[in-house]
């Protein structure tokens, strides 16, 4: 077999595979005497069935089986005399002349391969450190957090502010006399009434005080109640009779009641303990991802297009699934994805590059996934989800997932390696005490 090799760039290469004539014409022999011995017809014993009635009744079914064997033994033996590591889906074109048995049968094959990583030494990377504690002022926000999301429309004695909602009464003049009058309806700042001008609604609103009267030109709409004032200019008389606002309760121990805390004191601590987790899995993940940061500055390596471009798709096609179950139309959501193609072409190459990183980092210091990480994950998936180690094993199997799973644990394994191994500093470059990678 002759391979010729060409580079079509980062990570991609072409091959020219060439079987031999004799390789050829083996193989579509061996496949007749294999036909022969299956196939069963009238008036001949098993395996006495001429040739040339094998060739008219299952000639071309031959043929194509031959190319179809033949393309991939022939794959897998250039991939392994060039040693090739194949990722993602290889294309195949076959010659535009015909099968023949007695001539070379040649093809070519366009793939893309592993970048080779090189990784250096974790252990003199230097990334400056953060502290783990959280402050006052940080529960405290916390807290407004947590009000805001329990806050409830109410009336205040406040003049009207931008984004307030206001409970008016509306009389529509035209020709100075009223057309149609509605009694205690709820507006906003932002939202002008139809056939008014926005900036113009919204000035006049503000500053305004229970009571009030105020008035704004108006080109009535084509679908306004009065047939005979649409298309028209008018008056729109408005009298402020609410102003409402959403307001936060009170942080205090009635407060905490509603998440179920016995009082404030309890649920500032429960704050404190989980904004303490969640900032200790950011400073993790700023620590993973600067180490691998500076991994690759240090050994830079190409990236394979293609999977960079899959990854980008599939992420922008997430994106568009997105935006319409929240409202857009495809049009827009479409126009909103090209917008963030960029960011979401940087977020694919770095996630593909980390992949390469991790996996070469397991490799070089042996972090392998064992059957009992892989079980010991399987039992915490068991228990948060209360039921048996052998359903989700079943689980599992049948969704085919252990490859994610052993992957995942992979990551997981990696990572942790970098947070213990690289050297945390403080601003001023000094060492670093060990606890925010023991946090």
């Amino acid at each position: 077999m002759e391979v010729q090799v060409e580079e079509l760039g980062p990570c991609r290469k072409k091959l020219n595979v060439s079987l031999p004539a004799d390789q050829v014409k083996s193989h579509v022999e061996e496949l007749y005497v294999t036909a022969n011995k299956q196939y069963q017809m009238k008036g001949f014993r098993p395996g006495k069935i001429p040739r040339k009635i094998l060739e008219k009744q299952f000639g071309d079914a031959i043929i194509a089986q031959a190319r179809e064997d033949l393309v991939e033994k022939g794959f897998r033996e250039a991939i392994t005399s060039q040693k090739l590591d194949v990722i993602g889906t290889p294309k195949v074109e076959l010659g535009e002349e015909e099968f023949d048995v007695n001539k070379p049968f040649t093809f070519l094959i366009e793939l893309e391969i592993k970048p080779e990583v090189q990784v250096g030494k974790i252990k003199e990377i230097e990334i400056e450190s953060q502290p783990t504690e959280i402050t006052d002022e940080e529960i405290q926000n916390g807290l407004q957090e947590l009000a805001q999301a329990k806050r409830k429309l109410g009336s205040i004695e406040e003049p009207v502010q931008d984004g307030d909602f206001v409970r008016v009464d509306q009389t529509f003049l035209l020709d100075g006399e009223p057309v149609l009058e509605r009694k205690g309806l709820q507006i906003h700042t932002g939202i002008p009434v139809a056939g008014t001008d926005a900036e113009e609604f919204k000035a006049k609103l503000i500053g305004q005080e229970k009571g009030a009267e105020i008035e704004l030109p108006i080109t009535f709409p084509e679908n306004f109640e009065k047939e005979e004032a649409r298309g028209k200019t008018g008056t729109l008389k408005l009298k402020l009779l609410e102003t409402l606002r959403f307001q936060a309760p009170e942080i205090d121990d009635e407060f905490a009641k509603g998440y179920e805390f016995e009082n404030l004191e309890a649920l500032t601590k429960e704050l404190r303990n989980r904004m303490g987790e969640e900032k200790k899995r950011q400073i993790h993940r700023r620590i993973e991802e600067e180490a691998l940061d500076a991994l690759f500055a240090e050994h830079p390596f190409d990236l394979p297009a293609k999977i960079i471009e899959e990854e980008t798709e599939g992420r922008l096609k997430q994106f568009i699934e997105e935006l319409k179950k929240q409202g857009s139309t495809e049009e827009q959501a479409k126009a909103q994805a090209e917008e963030a193609r960029a960011e979401a072409e940087e977020d694919a190459r770095r996630t593909i590059r980390n992949l390469f990183l991790i996996e070469a980092i397991a490799k070089k210091e042996k972090l392998f996934v064992t059957e009992t990480d892989v079980r010991n994950e399987l039992q915490v998936i068991a228990s948060e989800n209360k039921v048996s180690l052998d359903d989700v094993q079943k689980e599992f199997e049948t969704r085919n997932l252990f490859g994610e799973l052993r992957l995942e644990l992979m990551n997981r394994k990696v990572r942790n390696f970098l947070r213990e191994t690289v050297k945390m500093t403080d601003k001023k470059g000094s060492d670093q005490e060990e606890a925010e990678k023991e946090a």
